[in-house]
C-alpha cells in the first residue's frame, strides 16, 4: 500500500512498509520543509527507513533547503538513502552534501547512487536487510 502527498510540482510517495520515494520536479523552493517535516514524521514510529530519491528532474536546491539537507532532523531513525540519474554536477553537489553531513557527525544512514531506479531499489532491498540487524541490535554498526 502506499500513499502519495503532493507539494506543488514535487510529491512524497510512501510505499508501506519502509519506503519514501521523494520525486522532485524544477526547482525547490520554500515546500521543502513541509515535504521533509512529512518525511519525518512518517518515520518517527519506524525502526528504520528506506528513502529513494531520482535526480534528473530536480532543478535549483534553495539555501533553506541545503540547510535542511545538511542537517536532518535527529530524531529520524537509521536510514539507507539511494539516489540515481542527474546530472554530474548535481551528483557531485549531493555527495560533498552528504559527505559533509557524516564528517559533522550523522552516520545513522547508507548512502548509494545508481545508474537507474532498478539499480538503486535493489540496492535499497539490500540495504534494508542490513538495517533490520541494526534496529535488532544483531549488528552495532554501518
Amino acid at each position: 500500500m502506499s500513499q502519495e502527498v503532493v507539494f506543488g510540482t514535487h510529491r512524497l510517495v510512501f510505499e508501506d512498509p519502509d519506503l519514501v520515494f521523494i520525486d522532485l520536479h524544477g526547482d525547490i523552493g520554500d515546500e521543502i520543509s513541509p515535504m521533509i517535516r512529512d518525511v519525518v514524521t512518517w518515520t518517527l514510529s519506524k525502526p528504520y527507513v528506506l528513502v529513494l530519491v531520482p535526480l534528473g528532474r530536480s532543478g535549483h536546491l534553495s539555501t533553506a533547503g541545503w540547510k535542511l539537507v545538511r542537517a536532518p532532523d535527529p530524531r529520524m531513525p537509521p536510514r539507507a538513502i539511494a539516489t540515481y540519474g542527474g546530472g554530474f554536477a548535481t551528483r557531485i553537489a549531493l555527495d560533498m552534501a552528504m559527505r559533509a553531513t557524516v564528517l559533522l557527525g550523522n552516520h545513522k544512514r547508507l548512502l548509494f547512487h545508481g545508474k537507474d531506479e532498478v539499480e538503486a531499489r535493489a540496492w535499497l532491498a539490500g540495504a534494508r536487510e542490513k538495517l533490520a540487524r541494526i534496529a535488532e541490535g544483531r549488528v552495532s554498526s554501518y
